[in-house]
């Protein structure tokens, strides 16, 4: 159950978050043993514990629904279960929040001399800095 969901944390949290080009850096320097000390930083507080919260997470709904299927319909095994989809639940949340806080350090701690992929973007178009010249347009209100 464990490495499945390290998988899939990593491929669908991760590395959408880091981009391509900064999550390469990173696995190259996994692989070669000469992570620099922000990457460190960068792994050990940010990407461990948002792997570990979702795995939980992920882990103890697994468990919760295998407990759900057992086909004894008891309260007791209904309470347990309820529990257990709410502490995958709450685990969830502790991820998502640490999710936020790598957002905000992709924005704070990536030098700005630094490729443009490596900062955290959102997706508002602001248009191409040409203005429209409203005298020109025939026949349009004002």
């Amino acid at each position: 159950y464990i490495k499945p969901n390290i998988i899939k944390c990593q491929d669908l949290i991760i590395r959408p978050l880091l981009g391509e080009v900064l999550w390469a850096q990173v696995i190259k320097e996994i692989k070669d043993g000469t992570i620099t000390e922000l990457h460190q930083e960068l792994i050990k507080e940010y990407l461990q514990p948002i792997i570990a919260y979702y795995v939980m997470s992920e882990v103890i709904y697994n468990t919760a629904y295998k407990l759900k299927n057992q086909g004894t319909q008891d309260s007791d095994n209904d309470n347990r279960f309820d529990e257990l989809v709410r502490l995958s639940k709450k685990y969830l949340i502790d991820s998502d929040a640490y999710q936020s806080r790598l957002k905000q350090w992709m924005q704070l701690y990536t030098p700005i001399t630094v490729d443009c992929r490596y900062r955290y973007k959102n997706s508002i178009y602001l248009g191409t800095g040409t203005g429209i010249n409203y005298d020109e347009l025939p026949n349009q209100p004002r």
